[in-house]
């Protein structure tokens, strides 16, 4: 069903007492209780539960093809339910789109659930070694190894994403990535190169601690700092290396880690 057909259909039913198609605004706060107490309607307060909302939440699930969703008054309300649900050492992932080398079509963090991944941040042009050069030279090791074992290739994505949107177009990022792949290199495999807007790109470098700005006496340069983060299958975030003071064989080792939250 397409996109359009489902907002308007999703979370909507006739009213079975005046055949009203279009869902009305429930105002009650309070609904009817039968004799012995019970509520039958499946309504108790408004605050908790109310056929308006219900119908919301249920287009949105639909919309999102996800299993459920929770509508709330305020963004307020909505973080305070997400927090007061998590446990200690837990991590919440905003969401972020971003713009794959690849097929250069929008995706999502969301869209690698289910999967270990790893994101690291460069921009193509950084000519530092020790920087930008050896993110992506440790990545395409890792992606090497990675693809050399079809059991954990399913379960295994690398992410690199610029922040240099202006210059590392989709096309520029793939060719960036099959030069560290090694001659004559054709598939990436598990590694992916991404970019996106301004904007996104800003967002999610400074939810993951990463500082960049463009060096006011080169244009040409953007000084940063460095973050690699390993992400479980269910999304939460298992280890972040700040620097480049890390290893092939420790990035592997962390996403088996990661992997392994999964059967836990």
């Amino acid at each position: 069903m397409r996109f359009e057909t489902l907002a308007v259909h999703a979370g909507a039913s006739v009213d079975p007492v005046t055949r009203a198609i279009t869902p009305p605004i429930h105002l009650s706060t309070t609904f009817e209780r039968a004799e012995d107490g019970a509520f039958p309607g499946g309504y108790i307060y408004t605050r908790s539960g109310n056929p308006t909302r219900l119908a919301l939440e249920e287009c949105l699930t639909a919309l999102e093809g996800g299993a459920a969703a929770a509508a709330f008054a305020s963004g307020s309300a909505a973080t305070a339910a997400i927090f007061q649900a998590l446990q200690p050492g837990d991590h919440v992932i905003d969401e972020f789109t971003f713009v794959y080398e690849s097929h250069s079509e929008h995706g999502h963090l969301k869209d690698l659930r289910g999967k270990a991944v790893a994101v690291a941040f460069i921009y193509a042009r950084c000519p530092l070694p020790d920087f930008c050069i050896r993110m992506s030279t440790n990545f395409s090791d890792a992606a090497h190894k990675i693809n050399d074992r079809p059991e954990l290739k399913s379960q295994m994505t690398l992410l690199t994403i610029s922040f240099d949107p202006e210059n590392d177009t989709p096309a520029k990022l793939r060719s960036y990535g099959l030069g560290y792949m090694g001659k004559d290199a054709t598939d990436l495999g598990v590694w992916q190169l991404a970019t996106g807007s301004d904007t996104e790109i800003r967002k999610i470098a400074d939810f993951f601690g990463l500082r960049y700005e463009v060096d006011p006496n080169d244009k040409t340069k953007i000084n940063h700092s460095l973050r690699t983060i390993v992400i479980a299958p269910s999304g939460k975030v298992t280890k972040v290396f700040a620097g480049n003071n890390w290893t092939v064989a420790q990035l592997l080792d962390e996403l088996n880690k990661a992997l392994a939250t999964q059967e836990n």
